[in-house]
């Protein structure tokens, strides 16, 4: 399963820089149930548990936020995997313009699922879907209110 999208974002780029590090905006771009552990500034460690019939399984994994280009570009990576059943890959970058007054989220997701996991996740397909883009708008929302504070 892939899908991406677009969202502009009317904020400074500490307010986004700043709601990007924060574990409470970064559980709204979980596809599944989890928890975010910070463990430095730019490091955080997933537990992903995706609340499937049978499926008990917990899925560790990382997410990392990466200047590419200061104070142009920053990437938010998070990926999450059980060998043999299957993995998750969600980027997320922020472009700034406008001297670093409005930015540009762009994302994209890739869960890839096999056996019974796979069977299970592909009945939910647009479930998951609409969740993560529903969390990138949430997200939007989020930066957008810091920034009218």
């Amino acid at each position: 399963m892939k899908f991406s999208g677009t969202l502009p974002l009317k904020a400074s780029r500490q307010q986004a820089i700043e709601a990007c590090h924060a574990p409470e905006n970064l559980h709204l771009l979980l596809p599944v149930s989890g928890r975010i552990q910070r463990e430095s500034e730019t490091h955080y460690i997933l537990t992903l548990t995706p609340n499937l019939p049978f499926f008990e399984t917990k899925l560790p994994g990382t997410m990392d936020v990466t200047v590419v280009d200061p104070g142009t570009r920053y990437d938010l990576v998070s990926q999450a995997q059980v060998w043999g059943m299957g993995s998750l890959r969600m980027q997320a970058e922020l472009t700034f313009t406008d001297a670093g007054e409005a930015c540009i989220l762009t994302y994209s997701c890739h869960i890839r699922s096999m056996g019974v996991l796979g069977k299970l996740l592909k009945s939910r397909e647009d479930l998951i879907r609409t969740r993560v883009q529903d969390g990138f708008v949430r997200l939007q929302k989020q930066i957008a209110a810091a920034g009218k504070a």
